[in-house]
């Protein structure tokens, strides 16, 4: 967040949410984790962390509250259609058995 200067609360979400759209998908490109439901709260533990402990964003405790809300949602709305493991091995194993016909 000391890297960015937003001029307000939507330019700082767009900003913050792109840097973790960033991050996700170099983890799931650098297969970092198969444990996507940990993840997924470790990223909302570190959002919650940042944005109430900076300094820096010239947010009053009230946006910091709604910038949190928001983007803990939206974390919450990418984890619902996050595929699960489950999932994931079933759709390759219906391509591996399907492969040639």
């Amino acid at each position: 967040m000391q890297n960015m200067h937003p001029k307000g609360i939507d330019e700082l979400y767009d900003a913050l949410w792109h840097q973790m759209m960033r991050a996700i998908g170099r983890a799931v490109v650098n297969n970092q984790t198969n444990a996507w439901p940990d993840y997924f709260n470790g990223l909302r533990d570190l959002t919650r962390r940042l944005v109430a402990q900076s300094t820096t964003s010239g947010l009053t405790e009230n946006e910091k509250e709604i910038l949190i809300r928001r983007l803990v949602e939206r974390i919450d709305q990418l984890e619902k259609w996050w595929p699960d493991q489950k999932q994931a091995n079933i759709g390759h194993s219906k391509m591996v058995t399907t492969k040639g016909y």
